[in-house]
């Protein structure tokens, strides 16, 4: 009840700033937004806010060729990911790649190196490239609580349009969550094929990421 009644207090406190915002994935999960539109605000906004921060997208980083056969779509990195996308420790993506791509453990191995060597995320980004998909995320910004890497504890968001205005060529994607498809489809078109392959730091489903991943790499 704590929990709940200061995640109403904080939205409570952003009203009376007079911000216009939809609030977050309870409202999409249960089917109220028939019309999805949000806007970015200047952040000094919410450094009135007790405990709450700004977490941007990491989608910056995203360099399409034009050559992808499909990309891995997530809600937005989260501030345990060491720079880049699905590398927190915890996330199993890399594995599950690893093993369909029969690289020897490379993705996690390079990884673990990312502390130590942030170069690491430069082979990340070429092994990506070489086996034409890439990451992103659907969205641009989000008001969290700090403390917090979870989805349901997201204020307030925005997508990112804009990203993947820069990918119209890509027409397959795999989403890694619920909350990740139900954003994605706000954003593109109905011309795109959509799986969800749920990943979380407990539990992914190998066969259903190895079924999507032949399927959208052509391979029967």
């Amino acid at each position: 009840m704590v929990i709940i009644k200061n995640r109403m207090k904080k939205r409570d406190e952003l009203r009376k700033l007079d911000l216009q915002f939809h609030t977050s994935f309870e409202h999409i999960l249960k089917g109220r937004l028939s019309k999805f539109e949000t806007r970015v605000v200047d952040n000094s906004a919410f450094d009135l806010i007790s405990g709450v921060s700004l977490k941007k997208s990491l989608n910056e980083q995203i360099d399409p060729t034009g050559d992808e056969l499909f990309a891995i779509v997530g809600t937005i990195t989260p501030y345990c990911g060491q720079g880049y996308f699905y590398t927190s420790i915890p996330n199993l993506v890399y594995g599950v790649l690893d093993d369909y791509y029969q690289t020897n453990n490379k993705l996690v191995d390079l990884k673990k190196e990312i502390d130590s060597n942030p170069a690491s995320i430069d082979e990340i980004k070429l092994f990506i490239k070489e086996h034409r998909f890439l990451f992103i995320d659907v969205i641009k910004h989000a008001w969290i609580p700090i403390e917090s890497s979870e989805d349901k504890d997201i204020l307030f968001y925005s997508l990112d349009y804009e990203s993947f205005n820069k990918i119209k060529h890509i027409k397959k994607f795999i989403c890694t969550s619920q909350n990740a498809y139900n954003c994605l489809k706000l954003i593109v078109k109905d011309d795109v094929e959509i799986e969800i392959c749920h990943q979380d730091r407990f539990h992914i489903d190998e066969n259903k990421w190895k079924e999507t991943l032949n399927h959208f790499n052509n391979i029967k």
